[in-house]
């Protein structure tokens, strides 16, 4: 199993893993143990893959994770700056 203590939402890393919540992506020897900053960025990266763990690669859940102007979820909040 591969293992991975950068948060893939945030790109911090994680100290002291073993009191973070993770995903398994894949299995056998060439799983990925993904571990997160928090419950809710583990959410967030869950959201990305449709609320289920997948096998696809990272990259590809990064590409999916990309919002174009238009496409922002519900969740998003928008700032403006006053003058």
């Amino acid at each position: 199993m591969i293992i991975t203590t950068t948060d893939p939402i945030t790109g911090e890393e994680i100290r002291n893993p073993q009191f973070k919540p993770f995903v398994i992506e894949g299995g056998g020897h060439l799983a990925i143990k993904i571990y997160f900053e928090s419950e809710e960025t583990r959410r967030q990266y869950l959201d990305i893959t449709d609320g289920k763990s997948t096998t696809g690669s990272y990259s590809e859940k990064l590409a999916r994770s990309r919002r174009t102007p238009g496409n922002t979820p519900p969740h998003t909040v928008t700032t403006a700056r006053l003058l």
